[in-house]
């Protein structure tokens, strides 16, 4: 009997298991029960499924992240927004107040009353009030914008680097159930909406909730029976939105998740963008992402009709709720309506405060002047003169107002909650805490075998020695439960000796390095170090005693200086001589000095700048860097040359030497691991031999049968063909010597180098910072197919904008019939501008319907065509293109989807809006004109001065205000740091990087606040002019009204028209900033779109097209220089003038290989075939024909490629291997992957070859992904092959079996096959090889013929056991 401890995570949740047999199924089932649930979570997340809708993220939780000044902050702009919206109310009542004067004065002069002086001066009164209440809402308004901008982008701020910062210290299972290739859109989406929320958005819906109480509390002042009845409304309007609500919430999800989508394949696509070009799998990439895009059209487009609908029943009720309001309004004031009754009212508040004091008493007493006095204070106590025509009509629009203001907050609530959904994600990920925790500071520290422990304070006296122990291990990866990879699993790697892992691609070797990092916990058994279970020790410790180098080596955007000092990322840093010490005992040294930059090189992200072999080293570099006790070793130098190897082993050896060093290889090719002190074999999830190289050769197992296969023999020595002074020199050196040579050589190359050839920085906006708009003309001409939506969008809204000035006319005529009309004739006179509310309700409704259905379908159509137009551009463009920093994926996916987002602020629901606004301005100046001339033109005058907002905010948009000072970009750091994820989490990286984000977000950040203050200013001067107008409007009004120039009826009805319409205008400003932006983003887009196709489009369809081949391949005098780098030449003319550059003559169905040392040309020469890249000069040629004269989508057709480093997408197996041909059958997917040794372990998955790979293939091992990626371009049986380090990702078998199925493929059908390798043993057989070195040609031959020539051939072959 036997006991397990199965641990669960970092909890400590042990529970005893008896085991009676190892070999037996009880341990499957029982991981698959404790699994089970887990499995259900995985499956739902793989299938893009939600297991059901998480709760939307609380108000008070999006704000939890403010500051105790930004509190305080919020609370004054929150003041600032109350007294702003209260303006409204106020005016209501200043409104009511001056309706009664001028209605009376009217009475009163007819009456032959002589009181002109003293309403004339009410009336100016009343007008100063206004230009008062304009001052008001000028400091109101844009103090309250401006600080809810700035505490927004602020929080927004934090949120984004609380996000992150999580993000990067999520654990690796975390990383399984969530698409790393998705999180940067999901980010840059959620956090437009999160930024909204809690910004302007919050503080619009606090003035209009007090807008909307002020309007309310005033009506049920003026008129408490009529306010109540008009409120019964309220609830109706309530529930019809509160059900529409739920239908276009449900529609944005779905709008949301096709986008995500749509942003994880483009990110994809622009990551393996060479093995997109190969595919000729442009016209899928576009087709699949404007399928995505187009879903979520459909979606975007239901809910904008839906709110049309919502907004137009709305509409609809509101007017019917005019109609009874001023049906019973007339009633009221028919009823109360009297020539005495309104003298009684006009004097009632003189008499009430008269001091009868200052007259005789004998006169007072006679008079019975208190008795009066105290009758009329009764009488205008009681409320009899409340009901007066103005108060009923200022009471109907303050309940009317207070919907309208409540209506407003729809768009703001809508923006919040949109903001709590998007936060669900954004907040479920900052308030995750992994089962492994880096951040956590608990756990043991041993004290570190270098003694450069740099922790203050040690919890355990023990020394670290480096023994690592497996026992009793059960593993299985998370996302796929049932699949258990280790079974009873046992391994020990001694302190300070070196342990090589070796076994069958897939057989979990990686696993081991994932393992001892602590990426992942076992599910039984325990990994201990020196007898400490690893789960004990401090995590974050742990890692910066390990140096690990994985399988496919990761870059991050930055120099190659930093790249290799990120292996030390502590406060003390690395000095300059660890960096170059670090860089040669790596062997990259030397050809970084080459470089015109040196060390200072900038690496953009794209791997084509460097070689698969020259990252690899680079990455070493930053291994050794860390000193480290353990070092892992993943393939670490597969993709190296053999000289480069063997010097990079040679250093590791020293290290040894010098050094306690506990060093863990995992490794394919053998000839790198005979010298370790331990070799394991794993086979079906258990160590199937252990020993040293010699003892498991006299075993004869498997581990035999894998060095027979490679050539190496029982006493092959690693040492046996090491030269004595590596090439670049000795190991030993100056330190002081290289670190003055790299500064000269940097210092030279900024004087004359490749920086002087860049005119503009990445993102610098040139014309002295004024940023580029584009053209309106341009988006219309691109919304052209939609013209008839566009016009019935244009009509609806023209049908609401000449809705309120309409409302005006009938409302100033029953208002005037409430004045000048007989009570008894009152209701009669009324009825026929009542009904007509009516008719405006019905085209309130239909106005809605077509403006949101019009500008929904033409917006929405727009945003799709320019996503579609700007990734159609992106995957056209050249290899070259995609060099340089500006056009990272992170920042063309940030294209993709915020500039597309932005640009729908200038056309669809926001055009609609502005063309309402303006018809509601035309209509209702031409309304003034018509009823009382000279009002109209007074209106017309304070036009400028209401427009004045625009003209202002226009001239500071030229602006710019978001300042790009050089540094890296947001999308970009996020993009990189998510794709590395595991070096950033091994390497600790995880502060720096998330420290560096929020770095790169505060110029924008400060930019946004800059705005939102202009912003804020422009908001405060609309409504001040809107008040002042007001003001100008009723003192002109007042001087016609006194002269008897006009009647009341016509002024009454022009100053509504105006009114109405100048309340409107004020919110077509506060929209024009968004427009800016749109433009701004639209011309960004525009740049990538406009940019020219170079003659390398894989889409253009001139070009020659031959109806057959020979498969001839030949380079003449060809030179080279990558784009990123015009001054550093890979192929170029020899220094003694014999060769003008890389020439060599391939012939038809011949198979050539190239060899020679890492950064030579190898893969440079395939990607001028493919044509990745056009040559600087010379030609190369297929059959006689310039390639730049054949079609390039039709050569690449005649190609099956295998990349260095192999790129999958999401989706099955199947799916992988039908990208080589979409038209295969079942049995030529299954042919072409037995070929390529990949359908034994397909058809172990779950699904087979439909099993779901995850993003990227990251479900496979690597050398799993590089079989399927064989598969893939072996199935259409091309005939052209060509082959960039195909096999480096193999184990050994796998490896003479894809090498046995090619070689078989050849014999079958002989093609022309192009081959780059650095294991000389699977090019042996190659027709011609050839080697390169020092730009262009070295040596070519056959293998025996260059074995001959006993020079630089030779000695790699011998160098590899030859």
């Amino acid at each position: 009997m036997a006991t397990i401890e199965a641990i669960s995570g970092p909890q400590t949740r042990r529970a005893s298991i008896a085991v009676d047999s190892v070999e037996g199924g009880w341990m499957s089932a029982h991981l698959l029960r404790c699994f089970n649930k887990k499995e259900d979570v995985s499956e739902s997340l793989l299938g893009g499924k939600t297991v059901a809708q998480k709760p939307k993220v609380s108000l008070w939780t999006l704000l939890k992240y403010a500051t105790p000044k930004e509190t305080w902050l919020m609370a004054l702009g929150v003041i600032m927004a109350a007294l702003s919206g209260c303006a409204v109310p106020v005016w209501l009542i200043l409104l009511a107040n001056g309706l009664d004067k001028f209605s009376n004065l009217g009475f009163l002069i007819n009456a032959g009353a002589d009181l002109l002086d003293v309403v004339q001066k009410e009336l100016n009164n009343l007008c100063i009030a206004f230009a008062v209440l304009g001052a008001v809402s000028l400091a109101t308004g844009g103090l309250y914008v401006s600080i809810f901008t700035y505490t927004g982008e602020k929080q927004a701020l934090r949120i984004k680097e609380k996000f992150v910062r999580s993000a990067f210290h999520q654990d690796a299972t975390w990383f399984d159930e969530n698409s790393r290739d998705e999180l940067p859109t999901k980010v840059a989406n959620s956090m437009i909406h999160i930024s909204g929320a809690i910004g302007r958005q919050m503080a619009d819906l606090f003035a209009n909730f007090f807008s909307s109480l002020g309007c309310l509390i005033v009506a049920l002042l003026l008129n408490p029976p009529l306010a109540f009845i008009m409120l019964c409304i309220v609830p109706v309007v309530m529930i019809f939105i509160g059900i529409i609500s739920i239908f276009i919430r449900r529609a944005g999800r779905k709008s949301g998740d096709s986008f995500s989508d749509a942003g994880g394949l483009a990110t994809e696509v622009l990551a393996g963008i060479k093995t997109v070009a190969s595919l000729c799998a442009e016209p899928w990439a576009m087709l699949t992402y404007d399928d995505h895009i187009g879903k979520a059209l459909k979606a975007s487009i239901r809910g904008g009709f839906l709110m049309g609908l919502s907004t137009g029943i709305t509409s609809f009720l509101f007017y019917v709720t005019f109609t009874f309001a001023f049906f019973i309004g007339t009633e009221q004031v028919a009823n109360n309506s009297s020539m005495t009754q309104f003298v009684v009212c006009l004097i009632s508040p003189w008499v009430i405060d008269f001091d009868l004091t200052i007259l005789p008493p004998w006169l007072v007493k006679i008079l019975e002047l208190e008795d009066i006095q105290d009758g009329i204070t009764e009488y205008y106590k009681s409320g009899a003169c409340t009901i007066s025509g103005a108060t009923v009509m200022c009471c109907i629009y303050g309940v009317i107002l207070c919907a309208t203001f409540f209506g407003l907050m729809a768009p703001a609530l809508q923006a919040i909650n949109m903001g709590r959904q998007a936060a669900v994600d954004i907040f479920d990920t900052i308030n995750h805490v992994p089962d492994i925790d880096v951040s956590e500071d608990s756990g043991i520290k041993l004290v570190a075998s270098t003694g450069e422990n740099e922790d203050s304070e040690i919890k355990s006296d023990n020394k670290l020695k480096g023994e690592i122990s497996f026992n009793g291990l059960y593993f299985a990866y998370p996302t796929r439960p049932k699949d258990i990879l280790y079974r009873d699993f046992d391994l020990t790697a001694d302190a300070g000796k070196s342990l090589a892992i070796v076994g069958p691609s897939g057989c979990g070797k990686s696993t081991i390095a994932r393992l001892i990092l602590r990426f992942y916990d076992p599910i039984a058994g325990t990994v201990s170090v020196d007898g400490v279970d690893l789960t004990k020790l401090n995590l974050a410790w742990w890692r910066k005693q390990v140096g690990y180098v994985a399988q496919e080596p990761m870059m991050f955007v930055g120099t190659l200086y930093e790249n290799i000092a990120l292996g030390k990322p502590t406060k003390a840093g690395v000095t300059h001589d660890d960096v170059i010490a670090a860089a040669k005992a790596s062997q990259c040294h030397d050809f970084i000095m080459e470089m015109p930059e040196g060390y200072n090189t900038f690496y953009s992200g794209a791997s084509i700048q460097l070689s698969g072999g020259q990252m690899q080293r680079i990455c070493i570099a930053r291994a050794i860097v860390r000193n480290p006790s353990i070092l892992l070793l993943d393939e670490a130098t597969s993709a190296l040359d053999t000289n480069s190897e063997r010097q990079v082993q040679n250093a590791i050896e020293n290290i040894r030497a010098t050094k306690d060093i506990t060093i863990i290889t995992v490794a394919h090719r053998l000839s790198t691991i005979v010298n370790c002190d331990k070799i394991a074999v794993i086979s079906d999830g258990r160590i199937a031999e252990q020993g040293t190289h010699s003892e498991l050769f006299e075993q004869g197992g498997v581990y035999k049968s894998l060095c027979e296969t490679q050539g190496i023999s029982a006493d092959s020595n690693f040492e046996d063909n090491h030269p004595a002074t590596p090439v670049g020199g000795s190991i030993k050196y100056s330190a002081r010597q290289s670190m003055i040579k790299a500064m000269t050589k940097s210092l030279a190359s900024k004087e004359g180098g490749v920086l002087d050839d860049v005119d503009v920085e990445a993102g610098e906006i040139p014309n002295g910072g004024k940023e580029k708009l584009a053209s309106k003309g341009r988006l219309w001409m691109l919304s052209y197919p939609e013209w008839g939506y566009i016009s019935i969008g244009v009509l609806g809204s023209l049908m609401l904008g000449v809705l309120p000035p309409s409302e005006g006319i009938l409302t100033a005529q029953i208002v005037a019939n409430f004045y000048e009309v007989a009570p008894d004739d009152m209701l009669k006179e009324n009825r026929i501008y009542i009904l007509n509310f009516l008719t405006l309700g019905a085209g309130a409704f239909v106005g809605n319907l077509f403006s949101g259905c019009g500008f929904s379908v033409s917006g929405y159509r727009l945003t799709r065509r320019l996503r579609k137009q700007v990734f159609e551009a992106m995957v056209r463009k050249e290899m070259g293109w995609f060099d340089f920093p500006e056009h990272s994926v992170g920042e063309l996916t940030t294209r993709l989807e915020a500039d597309a987002e932005l640009v729908s602020k200038v056309n669809g629901w926001a055009l609609g809006y502005r063309l309402r606004i303006m018809a509601t301005l035309v209509a209702g100046v031409t309304i003034a004109l018509y009823y009382a001339w000279q009002v109209g033109l007074a209106a017309l005058c304070c036009v400028p001065l209401i427009m004045g907002a625009a003209i202002v905010q226009r001239l500071c948009m030229k602006r710019e205000f978001v300042k790009n000072e050089g540094n890296i970009s947001p999308p970009t750091l996020l993009e990189n740091g998510l794709r590395g994820i595991s070096s950033v989490q091994a390497y600790g990286l995880e502060e720096k990087l998330c420290n560096d984000y929020t770095i790169s977000l505060i110029p924008e950040s400060n930019g946004k606040v800059t705005q939102g203050a202009v912003a804020g200013f422009v908001f405060g001067f609309s409504q001040f002019a809107v008040f002042v107008t007001f003001a100008i409007i009723f003192y002109v009004g007042s001087l016609l009204l006194t002269s008897g120039k006009v009647n009341f009826a016509a002024f009454f009805t022009s100053v509504l028209a105006i009114m109405f319409g100048a309340l409107g205008i004020a919110q077509v400003t506060g929209d024009f900033g968004a427009q800016q932006e749109g433009l701004s983003a639209a011309q960004r887009i525009f740049d990538i779109v406009d940019e020219p196709y170079s003659d390398l489009d894989p889409l253009k369809t001139d070009g020659e097209k031959p109806e057959q081949i020979e498969g001839a391949i030949s380079f003449k005098d060809v030179t080279f220089a990558y784009p990123s780098r015009p001054n550093h030449y890979v192929y170029k003319p020899s220094q003694d003038g014999e060769r003008l550059g890389f020439s060599l003559d391939i012939k038809p169905k011949q198979s050539v290989a190239f060899v020679g040392k890492s950064g030579c040309g190898k893969s440079t020469a395939l990607q001028l075939f493919l044509k990745f890249y056009e040559a600087s000069s010379g030609t190369v040629m297929l059959d006689d024909m310039n390639v730049m004269d054949i079609n390039t989508k039709w050569i690449r057709d005649q190609v099956g490629y295998v990349g260095q480093m192999p790129t999958l997408f999401a989706g099955t197996v199947r799916d992988n291997i039908l990208m080589g041909k979409p038209d295969a059958t079942d049995e030529e997917i299954e042919a072409a992957a037995i070929a390529a040794n990949a359908h034994d372990f397909t058809m172990s998955l779950k699904m087979g070859y439909d099993t779901d790979i995850g993003n990227g293939g990251m479900l496979l091992s690597g050398g799993q992904r590089q079989r399927v990626a064989i598969a893939r371009a072996i199935i259409s049986n091309p005939k052209i092959l060509v082959l960039d380090e195909a096999t480096a990702a193999l184990d050994n078998e796998s490896e003479r079996i894809v090498q046995a199925a090619l070689d078989d493929l050849q014999k079958k059908q002989s093609r022309t096959t192009l081959v780059v390798a650095h294991r000389l043993v699977t090019v042996q057989n190659c027709d011609l090889i050839c080697v390169l070195d020092g730009g262009g040609v070295k040596e070519l031959g056959t293998h025996q013929e260059l074995l001959d020539m006993n020079e630089l051939y030779h000695e790699l072959w011998m160098k590899q056991g030859g």
